[in-house]
């Protein structure tokens, strides 16, 4: 898609079948409602719909990025970051879907948090285990993650998903057992996250 139209306000990307039809469907329920003699929906309902109505379009949004860059051996706060920052997105609607209680800051959302929207914006949960897992690898000190792959990787006659598991996988076996039960403990919350315990 152009640069042109990701600058555009999200409701001019609604295509015109679907407003019409949304216009057919606001007129028919005023019509309806004042028949039966209904209210019409409050402010804050309207203002609910749309904020879930922004947070599912950016959630497309950078479902659409993420199939399009692909995985990329950084963190998963770095990689859903950039997701944000390439498909031109405010983190706030999507992070007030997801119930975070600082919609502006997009480090106070919990691993949970970032494991819904992981899966949301369709990555698999074997990726979403190796984004936390390098996070997790880097805060312990390690060299930055794309060096060490790097490093590791000449010729890669493997996929850099298999790379990346092989570089954590030694990484972690020096890791004392009480570093080891956290990593373990970020896997199970990253699998609640995804609803796969």
């Amino acid at each position: 898609m152009d640069k042109k139209r990701l600058n555009q306000n999200p409701e001019d990307q609604v295509p015109t079948w679907l407003r019409q039809v949304l216009d057919i469907a606001k007129s028919s329920a005023t019509a309806i409602g004042a028949s039966v003699g209904e209210e019409p929906a409050s402010a804050a309902f309207r203002q609910k719909c749309r904020q879930a109505a922004d947070a599912a379009l950016s959630i497309a949004r950078l479902r659409r990025e993420r199939q399009r860059i692909g995985f990329v051996p950084i963190s998963l706060r770095e990689y859903v970051h950039g997701l944000f920052l390439a498909a031109e997105l405010q983190a706030s609607p999507v992070l007030r879907w997801l119930g975070v209680d600082d919609p502006t800051d997009l480090d106070s959302a919990s691993i949970k948090d970032w494991a819904r929207l992981a899966r949301e914006i369709g990555m698999e949960l074997r990726e979403t285990l190796i984004h936390a897992r390098i996070g997790k690898v880097v805060g312990q000190g390690y060299a930055p993650f794309p060096m060490l792959f790097a490093q590791r990787s000449p010729g890669l006659r493997q996929r850099p998903i298999e790379v990346c598991e092989a570089i954590l996988r030694q990484i972690e076996s020096e890791f004392s057992p009480q570093v080891r039960e956290e990593f373990q403990g970020l896997d199970r919350e990253i699998r609640e996250g995804y609803g796969a315990c």
